[in-house]
């Protein structure tokens, strides 16, 4: 019979002189029989070398239970066995979340168009149609460390129009980081560095409206917090449409 399933020894017989037999029987399923030892996860082996673990695998519901086996004992003959289990579910649980993320990092890139609508400062409030008007076209890259979690890295260029014409007046260097939640919610926050000379964050509330296979549409509404270059703070608030990809 396997060593697995017969675990007798010289020092370990019953009163005639035969070896005593050790059944493991499956933690999982109650019924089923462990007698074959499978090689341990590489976690188990890099931060739980220290303890007496063992891995079975039990053929009536095809589970690998760890048991915990001091020499001499079986699992149930052992109450510190009960005790590893918690600490092998919390393993089990990180280990388990990170290969459900595979495939992380990637890189998603996306284009987009902002509309300020108004900004307020100590002066007041003002419109972006009143005396002139100002479009941003926002692009980026987002390095995405995990489905929730990723890092932005996005350039701004702004198009002002008035009496005497169209031009760019200020390009955004805008890094953040980028967080996504449930029923495609996001957020991102972001330090702002214009060339016009103002400084500060934007605070950024998106919804993908439109998702397909390789990419989707989505809707924003920035916060931008300024500071700097002579002029008085100020928050503002736009629009933002853009494609994801």
């Amino acid at each position: 019979m396997a060593w697995g399933m017969v675990n007798g020894s010289a020092h370990n017989k019953t009163a005639d002189g035969a070896p005593v037999v050790n059944i493991r029987y499956c933690p999982k399923c109650k019924t089923g029989t462990l007698y074959e030892r499978v090689p341990r996860a590489w976690w188990v082996k890099t931060f739980l070398f220290f303890l007496p673990l063992k891995r079975y695998k039990c053929y009536k519901c095809g589970r690998k239970p760890y048991l915990w086996e001091w020499k001499g004992k079986q699992p149930s003959e052992d109450k510190r066995s009960a005790k590893i289990i918690p600490l092998l579910l919390c393993f089990q649980l990180v280990m388990g979340t990170a290969n459900a993320q595979q495939g992380y990092p990637k890189v998603t890139g996306y284009a987009s168009f902002t509309h300020p609508i108004v900004t307020f400062d100590r002066d007041g409030a003002k419109m972006n149609f009143s005396d002139s008007y100002t479009v941003i076209f926002p692009v980026g890259l987002n390095l995405m460390k995990s489905e929730r979690f990723g890092f932005s890295f996005e350039l701004s260029p702004a198009i002002r129009s008035d009496n005497s014409g169209a031009k760019v007046s200020s390009v955004l260097f805008h890094p953040g980081a980028v967080f996504r939640f449930d029923k495609g919610f996001g957020m991102a926050g972001r330090l702002a560095f214009d060339t016009s000379g103002r400084f500060g964050f934007t605070t950024v509330f998106n919804k993908v409206l439109i998702k397909r296979e390789t990419h989707n549409y989505w809707v924003a509404v920035p916060f931008p917090v300024r500071f700097g270059n002579s002029q008085p703070a100020s928050i503002g608030a736009g629009l933002q449409f853009g494609v994801g990809f």
